[in-house]
């Protein structure tokens, strides 16, 4: 078990106590910046701006993100920091780019994440530093501004292109297993099945082993992938069994490379199982 300060440990109670004291003594620390804030007059050290704007652009190996130069008129400002959580946006953001004043990296306005996987979220926020000469409390310790101001509520995701033919259609995982979700897309991510390499405008059919129709998806974005949630259209968990994936293609497609069709109207059914 990995402590607050980088350290491991076998015992359990050393492990939650360690983590509980550091959430204890965050919250001791706001109490006591509120209360010199409210004896200063709400005359607070004024934290550098975010950009006005952030832009997260799924791609097909990277997520790339950009911001505007706005902040870098602030006459303290330093540079940039991006942060990223995985499954949800209300979760942990950890560090992953940095540049500008004592960074590693020059300043620049856009960053390319290459280390997403396919088939799992991503959430970001930016925030600029500066330079450290505002803070009164802390001296020479930079402040950032506020997570809130540039964090985004809808995930980006590794976005591929469609695929060529039907025989490149894959269902990820399969079988699907609850009790293998560590090994599939995460402990922490929501129940789903996702479809690679399909038709870029399709629509997929999801039937039980004996026929019933239980959710239709209308795929339209022209990637090559699509997720299920296993929840049916009259939003009931499926349960343990077989099912069949009906893919029919909704417009005549034309691969710019082989020059390869796909006719609207031409279909396709794959089975897969679901093990709770």
């Amino acid at each position: 078990y990995i402590k607050p300060d980088g350290s491991s440990t076998t015992n359990r109670d050393e492990f939650k106590n360690a983590w509980v004291f550091t959430g204890k003594d965050s919250i001791r620390q706001t109490f006591l910046r509120a209360k010199a804030n409210w004896e200063n007059g709400f005359n607070y050290d004024p934290p550098p701006p975010p950009p006005d704007r952030f832009e997260v652009n799924s791609g097909g190996d990277r997520i790339s993100l950009s911001w505007s130069e706005s902040a870098e008129d602030y006459p303290h400002f330093a540079g940039y920091r991006v942060y990223r959580a995985i499954h949800k946006p209300d979760t942990t953001f950890d560090l992953i780019f940095e540049c500008g004043q004592g960074a590693a990296n020059a300043l620049v306005n856009s960053y390319d994440d290459r280390a997403p996987l396919r088939g799992f979220d991503y959430y970001y926020y930016i925030t600029t530093y500066d330079d450290g000469a505002v803070n009164t409390i802390d001296l020479g310790v930079s402040l950032e501004s506020n997570l809130f101001w540039t964090r985004t509520t809808e995930p980006a995701y590794l976005r591929r292109p469609a695929g060529t033919a039907f025989s490149q259609i894959r269902i990820v995982p399969n079988p699907y297993n609850i009790r293998a979700k560590d090994y599939q897309f995460g402990a922490s991510a929501p129940d789903r099945i996702m479809f690679f390499n399909i038709p870029p405008k399709c629509v997929i059919k999801i039937f039980t082993e004996s026929g019933e129709l239980i959710n239709t998806i209308e795929h339209t974005n022209s990637s090559g992938d699509e997720s299920w949630n296993l929840i049916t259209s009259s939003r009931q968990v499926i349960v343990s069994g077989l099912y069949i994936a009906y893919f029919e293609v909704l417009e005549d497609y034309i691969d710019p490379i082989t020059g390869e069709t796909m006719r609207r109207g031409e279909s396709i059914y794959q089975k897969f199982i679901v093990i709770r």
